[in-house]
This record gives C-alpha cells, structure tokens and sequence, in this order.
C-alpha cells in the first residue's frame, strides 16, 4: 500500500511523470551543532548529527539532482517581521534561533531563484 512506483503528486494527475524525474532538492543544514536552544528541543546536536549522518551515509549528497546549501544568521529586521509587536526580542531569540530562520531564508531563496525545484530544512 505505501510502496508506490510514483509520488502522490504524479498518481493525483498534480503533476506529469516527467517532471519528477527531473526534478532536483536543496538540502539545508545547521552547520553549528553545538547550538541548542534547550536540551530537549528538537534543533539539539545528537538529532542534527544523526540526520546528517544519515544523509550522507546514504549517499544522498551523491545524487546529481541534489544539492546542499548553508543557512544564513537572519538579520533581526527579518527576525521582527515575522514577530510583529513582540516585545523584547533579543532577550528570547537566541543565535541558534536566527541560524534555524536562515535556514528556511537559503531554502525558500534557492527555490525561488530556480536553483532547485523545491528544499528541504534540517535544523
């Protein structure tokens, strides 16, 4: 039942066979394992390291339609616009924080400028 010859998109008529197969993804990776925002978030070092094992181990990175990008540290005027009238920003929005909203910047940004056909985001 799960183990589909084609993607949801193609089996729905969303889109043709053919541009799957040529489709290509951006990775993006939080290079700074060591940044956490706590111990039990989800952006901690022992499942960034695990995922980006995986990948490589993989040999996703191998693939030719596949391509990895770093994030950026977004700048905080894009950090307010998100959190309009939050008070006090720089007292609760941590480096790890920006480094995880630049992921989704590089993701969003290699997409648009046609890079890639879509990106995926581990942070």
């Amino acid at each position: 039942m799960w183990n589909h010859k084609d993607s949801y998109r193609v089996r729905n008529g969303i889109v043709p066979a053919s541009a799957i197969e040529h489709s290509s993804l951006g990775l993006v990776f939080f290079p700074a394992f060591d940044w956490k925002i706590s111990a039990t978030h989800p952006e901690r070092q022992e499942r960034l390291l695990y995922t980006r094992d995986q990948i490589v181990e993989e040999g996703l990175l191998d693939v030719p339609n596949i391509r990895e990008y770093n994030p950026i540290v977004a700048d905080w005027d894009v950090i307010e616009r998100v959190h309009v009238g939050a008070p006090d920003l720089q007292s609760w929005v941590t480096d790890a924080h920006r480094v995880s909203a630049g992921g989704a910047i590089a993701a969003a940004d290699a997409v648009l400028q046609g890079e890639v056909d879509r990106a995926f985001c581990s942070r």
